[in-house]
């Protein structure tokens, strides 16, 4: 007779190949990311921390232009980005780069050092990876989904847009259920805090070389999947969110934080001239 492999066994099946992104400075996140992982096989991938090694420049747009060919980033693309934006999406393009170079035929996880786990994450990732066609390129692990995280309240709001009149012009909810365990991504996707490539989305990405020089992590997946490229889905729930950590992390704002860029026509017009 079969023995039935447990979960613990088939979450280490799923998660291989796990690279944790995460800054020097960053310790107590890590020592969270050890223990939230425990019994998983990954690395810390140390990333590109230009609010430090740059502190002398405010904005982007004022890096040495070695930074933006080392990265190949098209800067002019990339201006308005805040520094962190930059290096986090800089970082994880090398990871993914250098791996895809590797020529192996795994899956690829992709974890930031921001991401706070659930308690029954394992649980949920084992159900989600089941339910996934064959054809499918990534899984999100954890992204901003706000309310309609939750399908109870999209369907309430669903319900209420079609009966309610009041309701008729809100926004509709992009975010649609596709199995017990997994939703559809949809082209407004917004932050993505853990993702696991299959070895036929991570070729796809990087046979995109010029959206890979402009565009961060979720607005390029929002594109490629809005362009019907890349077959991506959520699992459901999330399996966590961002930041919520409530230790210490003591050292995430030893440097002060950009504000976040709103709308890339006011920031450009807001951006002083160099001298």
């Amino acid at each position: 007779m079969r023995k039935k492999s447990n979960g613990k066994a088939q979450v280490e099946e799923i998660f291989r190949n796990v690279f944790v992104l995460t800054i020097e400075r960053n310790k107590d996140r890590r020592e969270y990311m050890k223990e939230a992982l425990r019994g998983i096989d990954f690395s810390f991938h140390y990333g590109l921390d230009l609010t430090k090694e740059y502190l002398e420049y405010p904005y982007v747009a004022y890096m040495p232009e070695e930074v933006f060919a080392e990265y190949d980033m098209d800067r002019d693309h990339c201006r308005i980005w805040t520094k962190g934006q930059f290096g986090a999406f800089a970082s994880e393009k090398k990871l993914i780069q250098d791996f895809a170079r590797q020529g192996k035929n795994e899956n690829l996880v992709i974890l930031l050092d921001d991401l706070v786990l659930e308690n029954s994450w394992r649980k949920t990732l084992v159900a989600a990876y089941k339910e996934l066609p064959p054809d499918w390129d990534a899984l999100i692990l954890s992204t901003r989904l706000g309310k309609a995280k939750k399908r109870a309240f999209r369907f309430i709001i669903e319900w209420k847009r079609k009966w309610d009149p009041f309701f008729k012009n809100t926004k509709k909810l992009l975010v649609k259920k596709y199995s017990h365990h997994l939703d559809c991504c949809h082209s407004e996707i917004s932050g993505i805090f853990g993702i696991i490539y299959s070895p036929k989305g991570l070729q796809k990405l990087i046979n995109e070389p010029d959206q890979l020089r402009k565009d961060q992590d979720d607005i390029l997946i929002g594109k490629l999947v809005g362009q019907s490229y890349l077959n991506v889905y959520l699992t459901y729930p999330l399996l966590g969110k961002e930041g919520a950590y409530d230790g210490s992390w003591t050292q995430k704002n030893e440097f002060e934080k950009p504000s976040q860029p709103k709308n890339r026509d006011d920031v450009l017009a807001q951006l002083p001239k160099p001298k």
